[in-house]
């Protein structure tokens, strides 16, 4: 369902304050999972040359760290690029990776909650819940 997986709340006063900057890398039990997802969400022509992909994906998940070892802002995917060039030599543009077709429980949930606790709405895109 829509709120499989983890959720951030967001107090409705602070929602226009809440950026999306990490939230991509979503939880560090589930990274690997994300990982995988994320470098099976690539194109065709860049799987092909990332074999064995089970390999790949444990050499990538291991060496891409936590987002704090990473600048400020860098996003998940600008990260995974440059490391599976590291593990690999295979040039990725971070584009590549499509955060769409990452399962819903690996995506952090909004849930944007008023002064009570109650949610007043909730969903995956951030910038969605704060245009609303």
């Amino acid at each position: 369902s829509a709120l499989d997986g983890a959720t951030v709340h967001v107090p409705l006063a602070a929602l226009n304050q809440v950026g999306p900057d990490g939230f991509d890398w979503g939880v560090p039990g589930f990274r690997e999972d994300l990982v995988d997802a994320l470098v099976r969400s690539l194109p065709k022509e860049y799987r092909r040359e990332l074999t064995p992909m089970n390999e790949v994906v444990v050499a990538v998940a291991a060496r891409l760290g936590r987002p704090e070892a990473w600048e400020d802002g860098t996003s998940i995917a600008a990260a995974l690029a440059t490391v599976v060039h590291e593990v690999s030599g295979v040039r990725v543009p971070s584009n590549a990776f499509d955060a769409a077709r990452v399962p819903a429980h690996l995506r952090i949930t909004f849930s944007v909650d008023d002064e009570g606790g109650r949610s007043l709405g909730h969903g995956k895109e951030l910038a969605e819940l704060q245009e609303q």
